[in-house]
């Protein structure tokens, strides 16, 4: 079995350190290119970078480790999409992500946040956006990816649907689509000069919708499968022996006899190898 992946070095401040790779999200979303490459499921990839910066900032490195399921539970992606999208971003020119450690056993993998090179004088662009990310809400991404960037698009202040559309890099189809979603969950409204958020809050939707019971039972799902597969990984594990066996020095190598070493001079202990549960040699004395 390999051993757990190598620590990292722990960031000083992981929340203003993902915050700021959100940033790096918003302006590599609104690089036409890029987005025309992560091509007909390029909402899924935006709003699983959205949850991988969600992810970074609950842990305490840049570096985190992530598992398609927990990533999958807070984008509604199914966890093979989750996967493709994660190797999608891995294999671009100048990514958003490095893989550094690549998951064996019950580790996943382990991923760099970085900031391309093309876009490192634009970080200033998008400070003003709001950092509290809503697309991993249970109620949004319950309704789709389309609808939870256009939900995170949305205002308190009427907007006309085609502005909505260019702000949330969404086609028009796409974005008509997901007003009628958004409409009929009641987290939007239609006024005179546009659309905007209504005055229910999520988890009062969540709750209507039956989201927060679609969660807990995918959760439960989740969790029966790591069981399953944490007890596979057991079964695989080498057995351990009842009594481990020792190596034993060669007689040759062994102390003298008492007589023969110099007063107060202990001997040398012999040393030996246990066999340990994870079936690595540990050398003791």
């Amino acid at each position: 079995m390999p051993g757990p992946p190598p620590r990292e070095e722990a960031d000083p401040a992981p929340r203003r350190g993902a915050s700021r790779w959100l940033t790096v999200v918003w302006t590599a979303e609104s690089d036409p290119e890029r987005r025309a490459a992560w091509g007909k499921g390029s909402a899924g990839v935006r709003v699983l970078l959205r949850a991988i910066a969600v992810a970074a900032r609950l842990g305490t490195t840049m570096a985190p480790a992530f598992g398609v399921r927990s990533l999958s539970l807070m984008t509604g992606l199914h966890p093979s999409t989750v996967a493709l999208n994660l190797a999608l971003l891995r294999q671009e020119d100048d990514p958003l992500l490095v893989r550094t450690v690549v998951g064996r056993g019950k580790y996943g993998d382990r991923y760099r946040l970085r900031t391309p090179q093309a876009y490192k004088h634009h970080l200033g662009a998008w400070a003003w956006r709001s950092t509290h990310v809503e697309t991993v809400h249970p109620a949004v991404s319950y309704l789709g990816a389309s609808a939870a960037l256009l939900y995170e698009t949305l205002s308190t202040t009427d907007v006309g649907s085609s502005r909505l559309a260019r702000q949330a890099l969404l086609s028009r189809s796409t974005t008509t689509k997901a007003l009628r979603t958004l409409a009929a969950a009641e987290l939007a409204v239609r006024g005179p000069a546009g659309w905007k958020r209504s005055t229910c809050s999520l988890d009062e939707a969540a709750v209507r919708l039956g989201a927060h019971r679609h969660r807990a039972e995918q959760l439960a799902a989740i969790h029966a499968q790591r069981r399953d597969w944490q007890a596979l990984l057991q079964a695989a594990r080498p057995p351990v022996e009842s009594a481990p066996p020792v190596m034993v020095r060669p007689r040759s190598e062994r102390p003298g006899p008492p007589h023969s070493r110099q007063p107060g001079v202990r001997p040398t202990p012999a040393r030996t190898t246990v066999l340990t549960g994870s079936g690595e040699p540990s050398w003791g004395g």
